[in-house]
């Protein structure tokens, strides 16, 4: 499961009152650890005691992901857990509460929702479901590109959890193949959202927080422009270009030359990349080489044309 570490270098300007929500939210005794599931009857608050460890299964900048058994249920969960004095000497805060605020209000199939959350007096603990399948970044990384039927499966499950994002106002800004988990079965989970930004319509000059992985980032982030909505659209097309191709479409391992190549390259797709894919061009519609407008939604990759 993907770190916890962002390239935001700060805070944002809510630092403060961020941090002053974080210090209320301390003391020894769990709390709010009440499941947050739409399907999960109420029940008794839970703690770190009521959970067995399993193992170790990623570990980030000021915190771990452990796979868990609830022991009156013998279910398994991933427990994400974050010491607080890291999360407030990396100036993090803001984005802790972020994630946790956006996981347990956002509930869709295709995004990992909240089961519980409680504290105590030195860690966040953040219990997720257990996605069996692990990162999608493993997966493409063992076998370089999938077929395009499973990349249009991928593509529309993702695409449907971007959009209740939007519907609730929150831009994801993280898109990444890391970020990506599959369940039992084969479908996706979009997870990490501690560099989400809520209430994005509110702005009106966009956001403007340099964040993202390098290979993923929009032409407006690089620019520092401002950014909205249209940025989780850039990065669809640059992972639907990866999972087809192999890497992202201007990937350099100079980070210089693949930022010009971001504002100023021209799309490539190769020869092999045919059928569907290059019928549709949802890369080259998504991914431009510029930072002109781009569609709300990429209708052609759920099989039918958009609605008039």
């Amino acid at each position: 499961m993907s770190c916890f570490a962002c390239c935001c270098g700060d805070g944002g300007a809510d630092g403060d009152e961020a941090g002053t929500s974080y210090l209320r939210m301390g003391g020894d005794a769990s709390t709010d650890g009440r499941p947050n599931s739409s399907h999960a009857p109420p029940t008794a608050p839970v703690a770190a005691e009521d959970f067995e460890l399993l193992r170790v299964i990623g570990r980030g900048t000021y915190g771990k992901v452990v796979q868990v058994r609830k022991k009156d249920t013998d279910a398994l969960y991933a427990m994400k857990i974050m010491r607080k004095g890291e999360v407030m000497r990396r100036n993090q805060v803001k984005h802790t509460l972020t994630e946790r605020h956006v996981l347990q209000h956002v509930r869709h199939p295709f995004i990992v929702g909240l089961q519980y959350a409680f504290q105590t007096s030195e860690s966040l603990y953040l219990v997720l479901p257990y996605m069996a399948g692990g990162e999608l970044f493993f997966h493409l990384r063992r076998e370089r590109t999938f077929p395009e039927p499973r990349v249009r499966l991928y593509a529309a499950e993702i695409l449907l959890a971007l959009q209740e994002l939007h519907r609730h106002d929150v831009v994801y800004r993280d898109l990444k193949p890391e970020n990506i988990l599959l369940d039992a079965d084969g479908h996706v989970a979009l997870s990490d959202f501690g560099l989400a930004k809520e209430a994005i319509t509110s702005l009106a000059g966009g956001a403007s927080t340099f964040c993202g992985s390098p290979s993923y980032l929009a032409p407006e982030v690089l620019l520092g422009t401002g950014h909205g909505f249209p940025v989780d659209w850039w990065s669809f097309g640059t992972l639907l270009y990866e999972m087809l191709v192999g890497v992202p479409p201007f990937y350099s391992r100079n980070l210089h030359a693949m930022y010009r190549a971001i504002l100023h390259g021209d799309l490539r797709v190769p020869r092999f990349v045919g059928g569907a894919a290059r019928r549709d061009d949802v890369e080259r519609t998504l991914v431009t080489a510029c930072c002109g407008p781009r569609p709300g939604t990429p209708w052609p990759v759920l099989g039918h044309p958009r609605p008039s």
